[in-house]
């Protein structure tokens, strides 16, 4: 299992198992910084898209990207 300090994995397709996460993901196993809490169904997954990423990389002029974004899924409106 990956550390969180680790660079983020880009994949095509992941399995999302109900009531936990996204298959290999830290906080599915358990490990997750944040595991210890209790369970709040709303954190299983993040989105964003990347239009966001790229408007706040553009506005504050750093060179962010979506692996600095660090979500589960990011997605593009134009797809």
């Amino acid at each position: 299992m990956k550390a969180p300090s680790d660079p983020m994995e880009s994949r095509e397709s992941v399995r999302a198992v109900p009531g936990k996460g996204l298959e290999g993901d830290r906080y599915l196993a358990g490990i997750g910084t944040f595991s210890p809490n209790s369970y709040k169904p709303d954190f299983e997954l993040t989105l964003i898209e990347k239009e966001q990423i790229d408007a706040f990389a553009l506005q504050s002029c750093l060179p962010f990207t979506s692996r600095h974004a660090r979500r589960n899924i990011v997605r593009s409106a134009w797809i």
